[in-house]
């Protein structure tokens, strides 16, 4: 069966369409189709705490757009998921009712929690299930890290931190300092193995993850920061060919993840390029709710 996902993120919106097959584990979200438009509502909200009427048009242009696009894949169902800075927006509220008056479909704001548990479902059958996994789910807003056991017990937390967030040097220390004190307290030192999920983890496994195969080991990691964040924007979009809108918040990013991998004594990341809008889709086809979820 096929579906849609529109994400509107911190950082862009982006509309996938997939299939999805029973796997010989898990059912497989095949994607079909992925678009992205650079609307960042991170960018205004994080500073002004409102999402301001020329965000909001162009956020609406983009629905339109992404709703055309769905009337052409002839799917079998939609779903309009809003993010961090949705959820920070003051008028997050009429912004959305907005969303769904444009696009005529349900729109919903999801908690930190819920979008933890959304990427965990997509993850649960990756990497050995005799271990703890960490997974990490780094938006423009924030970061959502989930401990899944391997007898299938979840905990999660959310965190205010992102890399649209960190651009803006909107990160206050004391928020990343509970983080770090939440992995201390949870996770399991000895026997454990970290995934990450989001477009500046992609991206860097892309250009900077080159000796193993769906991994960044944290030496390519480090260099990958190393090499970028001397370089202006315009030289990361000439030299590595990073859309725009991902060149300014990618070194942020790789910033938050160093910190957590030299955290928790990780030497790699497992990168599987799956994120929310996979999650969204693998849950429809499940028949489920994000408030389900």
């Amino acid at each position: 069966m096929r579906y849609a996902a529109i994400d509107i993120g911190s950082n862009a919106v982006k509309l996938m369409v997939g299939t999805v097959v029973d796997g010989s584990v898990s059912p497989v979200v095949i994607k079909e189709l992925y678009v992205r438009v650079p609307v960042r509502l991170g960018a205004d909200v994080f500073q002004t705490g409102i999402i301001p009427e020329t965000t909001q048009r162009k956020l609406l242009d983009g629905i339109r757009a992404f709703k055309l696009i769905i009337q052409v894949w002839n799917v079998d169902g939609v779903i309009v998921a809003a993010t961090s800075a949705m959820r920070d927006a003051a008028n997050g509220s009429e912004v959305i009712a907005a969303v769904e008056n444009e696009s005529g479909l349900n729109t919903h704001i999801i908690k930190g929690k819920t979008e933890a548990a959304l990427v965990t479902e997509l993850f649960r059958n990756l990497g050995n299930p005799g271990i703890q996994k960490i997974i990490v789910d780094l938006g423009g807003g924030s970061t959502e890290i989930t401990l899944l056991q391997p007898d299938g017990k979840l905990k999660s937390k959310s965190f205010q931190i992102g890399a649209v967030r960190s651009l803006m040097q909107k990160v206050k220390p004391a928020e990343v300092k509970k983080m770090m004190v939440w992995l201390d307290n949870n996770v399991d030192h000895q026997n454990h193995c970290i995934m990450a999920t989001g477009g500046n983890i992609n991206a860097l496994r892309s250009h900077f993850g080159l000796s193993v195969p769906n991994h960044i080991l944290l030496g390519e990691l480090q260099n990958a920061y190393d090499t970028l964040l001397p370089m202006s924007v315009d030289e990361r979009i000439a030299q590595f060919m990073i859309n725009p809108d991902r060149a300014d918040v990618i070194v942020p990013a790789a910033d938050i993840f160093l910190q957590i991998m030299k955290h928790t004594g990780d030497e790699r990341i497992l990168a599987p390029k799956a994120g929310l809008a996979d999650a969204l889709i693998l849950m429809q086809y499940l028949g489920k709710t994000p408030e389900e979820m």
